[in-house]
């Protein structure tokens, strides 16, 4: 029984839980451990893995491993190999992609078949799923049988990214979640940057070298029903500003300069009643941003002290100021230096919940999508993202 039991132990974390993951369907064991042990990291010890089988269903009575719901011919493996050989990230044999090929202004199609094509190369089987219109991405992470990948992978911006993850969590999030991915192939990108993802090849990199990092995730009510965002959300002037964007978005990243400076010479304030943990906030409000991570728009430096895996999200608000005050304070949002503005206050919170006069849209991840009141929580480590 001893030597049953201690080798499992020595195995890598990772793959003591890729062994617990298929408990449930043992029948699944011989056919996919051998690729997640063996391919595409370390194709020479498939031999082994050949040699270590074909010993244990001679030598052992299967019978008595019954009970632990592995192949025996793990176990010899695992005695055979060291551990810090065979496996030494998270195993990927197959990904879902699910990408938009109208990211980054419709020039995303052909980065989407070199990157499939990368991918075979490094022996990484993949399916892929173009969207093909709003929403789809998340309809599509809906229909697919998610147990059979290693990770689910969005290939676009900020959007996409938000679809996906809302698809995995409101249709798969009562089982085993496999890792995210993201491959920026949008304008903004924002949330990818704080995994150290810049480029569509820092993407795909982050696959190659498989390092998963537990990520926040933030969940927002509209009604009864439960959504979530990752990177920021607000409401107020940015979402108004968002909204005149959309409007001009054939002029590509200047849409949201002309709408933050459309929006500025018709500000206007609301009353927001803001309860952060049970702190309360009575006043006259511009707007307020949820921020998960630290960029929107790409590399406006929104919160400079958040952090995606601190379990709490940083609220930045900004009260009542003059045109010019604005105007002034604007760049410097870049560097992230606007909080030297008085107007300008960064809480961290948990738990939010807020209603304002008027009725105010929000902006989730970049997307136009629900509207106050509401209620905001932080879920630390709900996630694993690679970066």
């Amino acid at each position: 029984m001893f030597w049953i039991i201690v080798p499992f132990f020595y195995l890598p974390d990772d793959l003591q839980q890729t062994l617990k993951r298929r408990r449930t369907d043992p029948a699944r064991i011989p056919h996919e451990l051998p690729r997640a042990l063996c391919a595409p990291t370390h194709p020479v010890f498939y031999p082994f893995f050949i040699i270590s089988k074909t010993l244990c269903c001679h030598a052992w009575n299967i019978d008595t491993l019954a009970t632990f719901h592995y192949d025996p011919s793990i176990i010899v493996f695992s005695l055979i190999v060291p551990s810090f050989l065979m496996f030494k990230g998270y195993c990927i044999v197959k990904i879902a992609l699910i990408a938009n090929p109208n990211s980054g202004g419709k020039k995303a199609n052909q980065s989407i078949l070199q990157i499939k094509e990368k991918l075979k190369t490094q022996k990484i089987d993949s399916d892929l799923f173009l969207t093909q219109y709003h929403t789809h991405a998340c309809e599509i992470v809906k229909e697919i049988k998610i147990r059979e990948y290693d990770a689910v992978v969005s290939m676009g911006g900020d959007g996409t990214n938000y679809e996906v993850l809302n698809g995995v969590l409101k249709y798969h999030g009562d089982g085993d979640i496999p890792p995210l991915g993201i491959i920026p192939l949008g304008r903004g990108n924002s949330f990818a940057r704080d995994l150290q993802i810049i480029t569509a090849d820092d993407g795909v990199s982050a696959l190659f070298q498989s390092t998963l990092k537990a990520v926040d995730v933030c969940s927002f009510t509209q009604n009864s029903e439960k959504h979530y965002f990752i990177n920021l959300m607000g409401l107020g002037f940015v979402t108004d500003a968002a909204k005149t964007a959309y409007r001009f978005n054939w002029m590509g990243d200047f849409s949201y300069i002309l709408g933050v400076l459309h929006r500025t010479v018709q500000l206007a304030f609301h009353k927001i009643v803001l309860d952060i943990d049970g702190t309360v906030i009575i006043e006259k409000n511009c707007f307020v941003e949820f921020c998960n991570s630290r960029y929107t728009g790409g590399d406006m430096l929104i919160a400079p002290d958040a952090k995606i895996d601190d379990g709490f999200f940083d609220v930045v608000i900004l009260s009542p100021l003059s045109r010019i005050s604005l105007i002034a304070t604007f760049p410097k949002i870049f560097k992230g230096t606007h909080g030297i503005n008085p107007a300008v206050r960064f809480i961290k919170g948990k738990s939010a919940q807020i209603y304002t006069e008027p009725v105010k849209g929000l902006l989730p991840d970049g997307e136009m999508f629900g509207t106050t009141p509401t209620e905001i929580k932080i879920h630390p480590g709900l996630v694993r993202y690679f970066s």
